[in-house]
Protein backbone atom coordinates (compact mmCIF):
# COMPACT_ATOMS: atom_id res chain seq x y z
CA UNK A 1 0.00 0.00 0.00
CA UNK A 2 1.23 3.48 -0.65
CA UNK A 3 1.25 5.95 1.75
CA UNK A 4 -1.88 7.75 0.10
CA UNK A 5 -3.86 4.66 0.56
CA UNK A 6 -2.90 4.81 3.98
CA UNK A 7 -3.82 8.35 4.75
CA UNK A 8 -7.64 7.81 2.86
CA UNK A 9 -7.74 4.33 5.64
CA UNK A 10 -6.41 6.81 8.26
CA UNK A 11 -9.32 9.97 6.73
CA UNK A 12 -11.94 6.87 6.78
CA UNK A 13 -11.59 6.06 10.04
CA UNK A 14 -10.90 9.22 11.53
CA UNK A 15 -14.72 10.71 10.13
CA UNK A 16 -16.44 7.17 10.78
CA UNK A 17 -15.18 7.70 14.53
CA UNK A 18 -16.25 11.41 14.48
CA UNK A 19 -19.88 10.28 12.83
CA UNK A 20 -20.38 7.09 15.80
CA UNK A 21 -19.46 10.16 18.05
CA UNK A 22 -21.59 12.76 16.78
CA UNK A 23 -24.21 10.38 16.61
CA UNK A 24 -23.45 8.97 19.90
CA UNK A 25 -23.66 12.42 21.37
CA UNK A 26 -27.03 13.43 19.69
CA UNK A 27 -29.01 10.19 21.59
CA UNK A 28 -28.45 12.00 24.86
CA UNK A 29 -30.79 14.76 23.41
CA UNK A 30 -33.46 11.84 22.43
CA UNK A 31 -35.94 13.11 25.82
CA UNK A 32 -34.27 16.03 26.31
CA UNK A 33 -33.90 19.51 24.94
CA UNK A 34 -31.61 20.38 22.43
CA UNK A 35 -28.44 22.30 23.33
CA UNK A 36 -28.65 26.16 23.55
CA UNK A 37 -32.42 26.44 23.67
CA UNK A 38 -33.77 29.11 25.55
CA UNK A 39 -36.93 29.65 27.40
CA UNK A 40 -37.17 33.46 27.65
CA UNK A 41 -34.14 34.54 28.96
CA UNK A 42 -33.54 30.75 31.15
CA UNK A 43 -31.13 28.22 29.50
CA UNK A 44 -32.96 25.20 29.59
CA UNK A 45 -30.73 23.27 26.84
CA UNK A 46 -30.28 19.56 27.86
CA UNK A 47 -32.64 19.15 30.84
CA UNK A 48 -35.41 17.43 30.08
CA UNK A 49 -39.16 19.05 30.21
CA UNK A 50 -39.82 18.62 33.84
CA UNK A 51 -36.22 20.29 34.92
CA UNK A 52 -36.89 22.56 32.38
CA UNK A 53 -40.34 23.50 33.72
CA UNK A 54 -39.22 23.64 37.27
CA UNK A 55 -35.91 25.93 36.23
CA UNK A 56 -38.19 28.17 34.19
CA UNK A 57 -40.64 28.46 37.37
CA UNK A 58 -38.47 29.07 40.18
CA UNK A 59 -37.81 32.51 37.57
CA UNK A 60 -41.48 33.66 37.27
CA UNK A 61 -41.68 32.95 40.79
CA UNK A 62 -39.15 35.56 41.44
CA UNK A 63 -39.86 37.73 39.09
CA UNK A 64 -43.82 37.75 39.90
CA UNK A 65 -42.54 38.32 43.47
CA UNK A 66 -40.30 41.38 42.86
CA UNK A 67 -42.62 42.88 40.45
CA UNK A 68 -41.21 45.34 38.33
CA UNK A 69 -39.96 49.13 38.32
CA UNK A 70 -42.11 51.80 36.51
CA UNK A 71 -40.76 55.60 36.50
CA UNK A 72 -42.92 58.58 35.85
CA UNK A 73 -41.20 61.92 35.55
CA UNK A 74 -38.50 60.63 37.03
CA UNK A 75 -39.50 58.94 40.00
CA UNK A 76 -39.34 55.26 40.33
CA UNK A 77 -41.25 52.98 42.04
CA UNK A 78 -41.94 48.74 41.99
CA UNK A 79 -45.14 47.98 40.50
CA UNK A 80 -46.52 44.54 42.30
CA UNK A 81 -47.26 42.34 39.94
CA UNK A 82 -49.91 40.60 41.89
CA UNK A 83 -53.36 41.56 43.61
CA UNK A 84 -54.57 41.01 47.23
CA UNK A 85 -58.50 40.13 46.99
CA UNK A 86 -59.83 39.52 50.39
CA UNK A 87 -57.23 36.85 51.57
CA UNK A 88 -55.98 35.67 48.62
CA UNK A 89 -52.77 36.99 46.16
CA UNK A 90 -53.94 36.69 42.73
CA UNK A 91 -51.02 37.14 40.03
CA UNK A 92 -51.64 39.91 37.18
CA UNK A 93 -49.64 38.30 35.14
CA UNK A 94 -49.83 34.76 33.79
CA UNK A 95 -47.10 32.80 31.93
CA UNK A 96 -47.96 30.32 29.39
CA UNK A 97 -45.41 27.61 30.71
CA UNK A 98 -46.53 24.28 29.35
CA UNK A 99 -46.55 25.65 26.13
CA UNK A 100 -43.13 27.25 26.35
CA UNK A 101 -42.11 23.83 27.35
CA UNK A 102 -43.46 21.84 24.59
CA UNK A 103 -42.50 24.08 22.39
CA UNK A 104 -38.42 23.86 23.45
CA UNK A 105 -38.80 20.15 23.38
CA UNK A 106 -39.36 20.65 19.88
CA UNK A 107 -36.73 22.30 19.15
CA UNK A 108 -34.16 21.12 16.56
CA UNK A 109 -35.71 17.03 16.90
CA UNK A 110 -36.42 14.93 13.55
CA UNK A 111 -37.51 11.56 13.71
CA UNK A 112 -34.59 11.61 10.69
CA UNK A 113 -31.57 10.59 12.78
CA UNK A 114 -29.10 11.74 9.91
CA UNK A 115 -31.54 15.23 9.70
CA UNK A 116 -31.47 15.80 13.61
CA UNK A 117 -27.98 15.18 13.91
CA UNK A 118 -27.32 18.28 11.79
CA UNK A 119 -29.52 20.29 13.30
CA UNK A 120 -28.58 19.47 16.82
CA UNK A 121 -24.78 20.16 16.22
CA UNK A 122 -25.98 23.80 13.92
CA UNK A 123 -27.51 24.65 16.98
CA UNK A 124 -24.05 24.84 19.14
CA UNK A 125 -23.82 28.03 16.80
CA UNK A 126 -26.96 29.24 16.41
CA UNK A 127 -29.05 29.72 19.75
CA UNK A 128 -33.14 29.24 19.95
CA UNK A 129 -35.16 31.63 22.09
CA UNK A 130 -38.47 30.56 22.98
CA UNK A 131 -40.82 33.52 23.52
CA UNK A 132 -43.57 33.22 26.23
CA UNK A 133 -46.86 33.78 25.71
CA UNK A 134 -47.81 35.85 28.65
CA UNK A 135 -51.72 37.42 29.66
CA UNK A 136 -51.65 40.62 31.88
CA UNK A 137 -54.43 42.05 33.49
CA UNK A 138 -53.67 45.43 32.29
CA UNK A 139 -56.83 46.70 34.83
CA UNK A 140 -55.13 45.84 37.87
CA UNK A 141 -51.51 46.68 36.37
CA UNK A 142 -53.63 50.26 35.79
CA UNK A 143 -54.39 50.11 39.45
CA UNK A 144 -51.37 49.78 40.74
CA UNK A 145 -49.90 52.72 39.12
CA UNK A 146 -52.26 54.52 39.57
CA UNK A 147 -52.05 53.64 43.62
CA UNK A 148 -48.01 54.59 43.40
CA UNK A 149 -48.34 57.65 41.26
CA UNK A 150 -51.62 59.07 43.03
CA UNK A 151 -50.88 62.58 41.75
CA UNK A 152 -48.81 62.56 38.67
CA UNK A 153 -51.72 62.50 36.21
CA UNK A 154 -54.49 65.22 35.91
CA UNK A 155 -57.30 64.16 33.32
CA UNK A 156 -58.77 66.64 30.77
CA UNK A 157 -61.98 67.93 31.81
CA UNK A 158 -64.99 68.79 28.89
CA UNK A 159 -66.76 71.42 29.27
CA UNK A 160 -70.21 70.54 30.82
CA UNK A 161 -73.95 71.83 30.97
CA UNK A 162 -75.39 72.59 34.55
CA UNK A 163 -79.65 72.80 34.77
CA UNK A 164 -81.22 74.62 37.09
CA UNK A 165 -84.66 76.00 37.64
CA UNK A 166 -86.21 79.12 37.96
CA UNK A 167 -89.72 80.94 38.33
CA UNK A 168 -88.49 80.98 34.46
CA UNK A 169 -88.55 77.71 33.36
CA UNK A 170 -85.18 75.48 33.65
CA UNK A 171 -81.66 77.77 32.67
CA UNK A 172 -78.26 75.93 31.49
CA UNK A 173 -74.78 77.14 31.52
CA UNK A 174 -71.43 75.73 30.86
CA UNK A 175 -68.16 74.62 32.51
CA UNK A 176 -64.89 75.64 31.84
CA UNK A 177 -63.01 72.70 30.01
CA UNK A 178 -59.51 72.12 31.11
CA UNK A 179 -56.54 70.26 29.44
CA UNK A 180 -54.87 67.66 31.20
CA UNK A 181 -51.88 65.75 31.81
CA UNK A 182 -52.96 62.24 31.22
CA UNK A 183 -50.82 58.64 30.97
CA UNK A 184 -49.64 57.48 27.29
CA UNK A 185 -51.09 53.66 27.69
CA UNK A 186 -50.86 51.66 24.84
CA UNK A 187 -46.64 52.14 23.80
CA UNK A 188 -46.46 51.72 27.87
CA UNK A 189 -47.69 48.07 27.71
CA UNK A 190 -46.38 47.50 24.72
CA UNK A 191 -42.97 47.78 26.16
CA UNK A 192 -44.20 46.07 29.38
CA UNK A 193 -45.51 42.86 27.11
CA UNK A 194 -41.94 42.57 25.91
CA UNK A 195 -40.76 42.88 29.51
CA UNK A 196 -43.16 40.11 30.88
CA UNK A 197 -41.96 37.84 27.80
CA UNK A 198 -38.59 38.36 28.49
CA UNK A 199 -38.74 38.40 32.55
CA UNK A 200 -36.83 41.72 32.23
CA UNK A 201 -36.41 43.96 35.32
CA UNK A 202 -35.22 46.82 33.93
CA UNK A 203 -36.76 50.18 34.63
CA UNK A 204 -39.92 50.41 32.25
CA UNK A 205 -40.61 54.20 31.64
CA UNK A 206 -44.71 55.88 31.60
CA UNK A 207 -44.58 58.85 29.51
CA UNK A 208 -47.12 61.51 30.20
CA UNK A 209 -48.26 63.61 27.45
CA UNK A 210 -50.12 66.98 27.33
CA UNK A 211 -54.22 66.23 26.50
CA UNK A 212 -56.63 68.63 25.38
CA UNK A 213 -60.43 68.44 25.99
CA UNK A 214 -62.35 67.76 23.85
CA UNK A 215 -65.68 69.51 24.38
CA UNK A 216 -64.88 73.25 24.98
CA UNK A 217 -66.64 75.83 26.59
CA UNK A 218 -67.61 77.33 23.72
CA UNK A 219 -69.32 74.11 22.19
CA UNK A 220 -71.30 73.78 25.31
CA UNK A 221 -72.40 77.14 25.31
CA UNK A 222 -73.64 76.74 21.35
CA UNK A 223 -75.79 73.19 22.91
CA UNK A 224 -77.54 75.23 25.68
CA UNK A 225 -80.61 76.36 24.11
CA UNK A 226 -80.79 72.46 22.68
CA UNK A 227 -80.40 71.21 25.99
CA UNK A 228 -83.32 73.34 27.54
CA UNK A 229 -86.03 72.03 24.35
CA UNK A 230 -85.09 67.93 25.19
CA UNK A 231 -85.51 68.27 28.84
CA UNK A 232 -88.57 70.69 28.25
CA UNK A 233 -90.10 67.09 26.47
CA UNK A 234 -89.46 65.19 30.20
CA UNK A 235 -90.68 63.54 31.73
CA UNK A 236 -89.93 60.49 29.56
CA UNK A 237 -92.00 56.90 30.84
CA UNK A 238 -90.62 53.68 30.22
CA UNK A 239 -91.97 50.38 30.11
CA UNK A 240 -91.69 46.37 30.69
CA UNK A 241 -93.00 43.04 32.21
CA UNK A 242 -91.97 42.22 35.81
CA UNK A 243 -90.93 38.49 36.29
CA UNK A 244 -94.54 37.56 36.67
CA UNK A 245 -95.43 39.15 33.49
CA UNK A 246 -97.09 41.92 35.14
CA UNK A 247 -96.44 46.13 33.77
CA UNK A 248 -93.62 47.34 34.96
CA UNK A 249 -93.52 51.48 33.86
CA UNK A 250 -90.39 54.13 35.25
CA UNK A 251 -90.50 58.03 34.70
CA UNK A 252 -87.61 59.72 33.85
CA UNK A 253 -88.46 62.99 35.36
CA UNK A 254 -86.92 66.20 33.91
CA UNK A 255 -84.88 66.52 36.90
CA UNK A 256 -83.09 63.22 36.49
CA UNK A 257 -82.80 63.71 32.79
CA UNK A 258 -80.60 67.01 33.32
CA UNK A 259 -78.02 64.68 35.01
CA UNK A 260 -77.62 62.75 31.71
CA UNK A 261 -77.80 65.40 29.14
CA UNK A 262 -73.91 65.84 27.80
CA UNK A 263 -72.31 68.39 24.93
CA UNK A 264 -70.56 66.71 22.47
CA UNK A 265 -67.78 67.92 19.64
CA UNK A 266 -70.27 66.85 17.11
CA UNK A 267 -72.99 70.14 18.18
CA UNK A 268 -75.84 68.65 19.42
CA UNK A 269 -76.39 67.09 23.01
CA UNK A 270 -76.55 63.66 23.92
CA UNK A 271 -76.79 61.24 26.62
CA UNK A 272 -74.28 60.46 28.80
CA UNK A 273 -74.21 56.49 28.55
CA UNK A 274 -72.80 55.36 31.89
CA UNK A 275 -74.91 57.65 33.38
CA UNK A 276 -78.04 56.52 31.85
CA UNK A 277 -77.36 52.80 32.60
CA UNK A 278 -77.21 54.01 36.56
CA UNK A 279 -80.73 54.81 35.97
CA UNK A 280 -81.72 51.91 34.13
CA UNK A 281 -80.14 49.74 36.94
CA UNK A 282 -82.56 51.00 39.45
CA UNK A 283 -85.80 49.50 37.40
CA UNK A 284 -83.64 46.41 36.62
CA UNK A 285 -84.29 44.67 39.28
CA UNK A 286 -88.09 43.75 39.32
CA UNK A 287 -87.66 43.09 35.36
CA UNK A 288 -84.50 41.16 34.69
CA UNK A 289 -84.05 37.56 35.74
CA UNK A 290 -81.26 35.09 36.09
CA UNK A 291 -81.12 31.79 33.68
CA UNK A 292 -82.59 28.35 36.56
CA UNK A 293 -80.45 25.67 35.14
CA UNK A 294 -82.32 22.34 35.92
CA UNK A 295 -80.54 20.28 38.34
CA UNK A 296 -81.47 17.57 41.26
CA UNK A 297 -80.14 15.77 43.78
CA UNK A 298 -79.48 11.90 45.01
CA UNK A 299 -80.13 10.92 48.64
CA UNK A 300 -79.74 6.97 49.23
CA UNK A 301 -81.00 6.17 45.40
CA UNK A 302 -84.07 8.55 44.88
CA UNK A 303 -84.39 11.67 44.18
CA UNK A 304 -85.11 14.32 47.12
CA UNK A 305 -85.00 17.54 45.36
CA UNK A 306 -85.29 18.41 41.29
CA UNK A 307 -85.92 22.47 39.89
CA UNK A 308 -87.27 22.29 36.61
CA UNK A 309 -84.81 24.99 34.07
CA UNK A 310 -86.37 28.38 33.22
CA UNK A 311 -85.11 31.01 30.49
CA UNK A 312 -84.04 34.28 31.98
CA UNK A 313 -84.77 37.51 31.18
CA UNK A 314 -81.86 40.33 30.41
CA UNK A 315 -82.98 43.97 29.42
CA UNK A 316 -80.82 45.05 25.84
CA UNK A 317 -79.19 47.78 27.40
CA UNK A 318 -77.81 49.18 23.86
CA UNK A 319 -81.04 48.87 22.33
CA UNK A 320 -82.93 50.86 25.26
CA UNK A 321 -79.86 53.64 24.94
CA UNK A 322 -80.41 54.33 21.47
CA UNK A 323 -83.91 54.53 21.32
CA UNK A 324 -84.48 56.81 24.07
CA UNK A 325 -81.53 58.90 21.79
CA UNK A 326 -83.76 58.69 18.90
CA UNK A 327 -86.75 59.80 21.05
CA UNK A 328 -85.06 62.76 22.47
CA UNK A 329 -85.82 64.42 18.56
CA UNK A 330 -88.57 62.67 17.76
CA UNK A 331 -91.52 65.39 18.53
CA UNK A 332 -94.12 62.87 17.36
CA UNK A 333 -93.44 59.94 19.03
CA UNK A 334 -95.12 59.72 22.59
CA UNK A 335 -95.43 56.53 22.97
CA UNK A 336 -94.01 54.86 26.30
CA UNK A 337 -90.11 53.71 25.80
CA UNK A 338 -90.09 49.84 25.66
CA UNK A 339 -87.58 47.94 27.81
CA UNK A 340 -86.68 45.22 25.18
CA UNK A 341 -86.15 42.44 26.77
CA UNK A 342 -83.30 39.22 25.82
CA UNK A 343 -84.29 35.72 26.78
CA UNK A 344 -81.19 33.78 27.84
CA UNK A 345 -81.76 29.84 27.60
CA UNK A 346 -79.94 27.86 30.48
CA UNK A 347 -76.53 25.94 29.73
CA UNK A 348 -78.57 23.19 31.28
CA UNK A 349 -82.17 22.27 30.45
CA UNK A 350 -85.02 20.09 31.66
CA UNK A 351 -84.84 17.99 28.71
CA UNK A 352 -81.16 17.48 29.62
CA UNK A 353 -82.07 16.03 33.04
CA UNK A 354 -84.85 13.70 31.59
CA UNK A 355 -82.10 11.60 29.56
CA UNK A 356 -81.42 10.56 32.83
CA UNK A 357 -84.43 9.50 34.17
CA UNK A 358 -85.79 12.14 35.88
CA UNK A 359 -89.13 13.32 34.46
CA UNK A 360 -91.06 15.06 37.41
CA UNK A 361 -90.87 17.30 40.14
CA UNK A 362 -90.37 15.59 43.27
CA UNK A 363 -90.25 18.34 45.60
CA UNK A 364 -88.09 17.36 48.64
CA UNK A 365 -88.57 14.66 50.86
Amino acid sequence: MTAKHFALIGLTAFLIALAATTFSWTQQYKDHIAPNVFIGPVFVGGLTSDAARERVQTRIDTFVNDGIPVEVAGIRQTIPLSTLVGADVIDDVTFDLEKAVKQAVRVRHNQNGFVQTWLLVSNLWQPERVVFTVYASNENIQKNIYALFPNAETLAQDARLIFSLTTNGWQATATQDHPGQEFVWPSFFDRLSNALAQLDTSPLSLEITDRQSEVTLQMAQTQMEQAITILARAPFLFSGKDLRDAPVTTLLSQWQLSQLLVPTTSGSVTVDYDAFQTFLESILSNVERPAQNARFQINNGRVVDFLESKPGLRVDRETVYQTFLARLTDLTNVDPIELHMIIEEPSVKTSDVNQLGVTEVLGVG
